[in-house]
């Protein structure tokens, strides 16, 4: 991020009055998301880094100076006081999962896990996603989402249980909430084809789990996903059936390919 003469109009805002002190500094700590999407400052004749508190909380806790717990005490309360766009890592979401009981085979929500589902719920209905500018930081989240839905069918021991706290994933899983945020005319297909895109990743069983496991995780995802799928959305589900058909014949030609040679 740089300031030209001709942004000298800006300077006048205190954020920006902050960023063009004539200090040296070790780094700037700034939550405002125009200016946090920028590594580093250039003026003064120097690069200084541009940071959020989430960095800031982050290096705490890999310095040791803070406990892992701390860290996800901190991320929780900067949510809950509204605090927005605060990705969800997989770290934290296992460790609230973890803690959070079963009743009558569905999620009882703790307060970490309702700050983490009422903060998306509120990006979403404010419709302040940017993208495809932010679109990163919804890759992150999803992809946590789908790595601790997996990491739960290989670490349960009862598949029940597994699939009960997927259940609750699987409502913060599905991005086509997100689609009102999407570019103008594109918020169909992004609601078609992005959800089909996750639900394909969300098809691969966990690797390193028995035979038993794998045929159940495949049997909850067609339940709880493709048949659904199918019958309400056919442009989603011929596209995945699409991408199947040419990952088999990827496979299919580089085992041809091992055996010929």
């Amino acid at each position: 991020m740089q300031l030209e003469e001709d942004d000298k109009p800006f300077k006048m805002h205190p954020t920006l009055a902050i960023l063009s002190l004539e200090s040296e500094v070790d780094a700037f700590v700034v939550d405002d998301r125009f200016v946090n999407r920028y590594l580093t400052f250039d003026g003064n004749d120097r690069k200084t880094s541009i940071l959020s508190s989430l960095d800031v909380m982050d290096d705490l806790a890999e310095k040791k100076l803070i406990s892992e717990v701390d860290l996800f005490a901190h991320r929780t309360y900067l949510r809950q006081a509204g605090y927005q766009l605060v990705s969800v890592t997989i770290d934290e979401l296992l460790h609230h999962l973890g803690n959070a009981p079963l009743r009558d085979g569905q999620v009882v929500e703790t307060a970490e896990l309702r700050a983490i589902r009422e903060s998306l719920l509120k990006a979403r209905m404010g419709k302040m996603l940017q993208i495809p500018l932010e679109t990163p930081w919804l890759h992150q989240t999803t992809r946590s989402f789908i790595y601790c839905i997996k990491r739960l069918w290989k670490d349960k021991s009862d598949l029940a249980e597994a699939a009960s706290y997927s259940e609750w994933l699987l409502g913060l899983l599905d991005v086509r909430g997100w689609a009102p945020s999407a570019l103008p005319g594109n918020e169909r297909g992004f609601a078609l084809f992005a959800h089909a895109a996750h639900v394909q990743s969300v098809m691969t069983a966990p690797e390193g789990v028995t035979k038993e496991v794998k045929d159940a995780y495949h049997n909850w995802v067609d339940e709880r996903l493709i048949k659904d799928m199918r019958d309400t959305q056919p442009e989603a589900f011929a596209w995945i059936v699409a991408r199947a058909r040419e990952m088999i014949s990827h496979e299919a030609d580089r085992i041809a390919d091992e055996l010929g040679n």
